[in-house]
């Protein structure tokens, strides 16, 4: 058995964020406490799951403006995860935006027309 295979998901972004520049490490702390937390703290690290990787990115892109940049430091650190050896796959691909279409963006920011409101005498 691996001793990775015990190390929960809140020491392995301990292990991350130590490793980083402080410049980095500002920026990147918030939004994989983030993940920890709602992933759980205590989490064994070989038990992160594909469809839950997902989720978390369906859940913080209808609650957060700027999803793409909040899910940054998530996505290095999934593969971090994976480069040290620690997670078996990569999930930091499952960490997906649903893409926008060209015209659902247009119908967003096009003015809407102005309605006349009849008032009576």
């Amino acid at each position: 058995m691996n001793p990775e295979d015990k190390l929960s998901l809140g020491e392995a972004a301990s292990r991350y964020l130590a490793g980083l520049a402080a410049t980095d490490k500002e920026a990147a702390q918030v939004e994989i406490n983030r993940f920890v937390r709602w992933y759980s703290w205590n989490t064994p690290t070989n038990k992160l799951s594909p469809p839950q990787v997902a989720q978390y990115a369906e859940r913080l892109e209808s609650s957060v403006p700027d999803a793409a940049k909040k899910l940054e430091p998530v996505r290095n650190f999934l593969a971090y995860l994976k480069k040290q050896g620690i997670t078996a796959s990569n999930l930091s691909v499952h960490l997906k935006l649903k893409k926008t279409s060209a015209k659902q963006v247009s119908r967003a920011t096009a003015p809407r027309p102005r309605q006349q409101i009849a008032l009576t005498a």
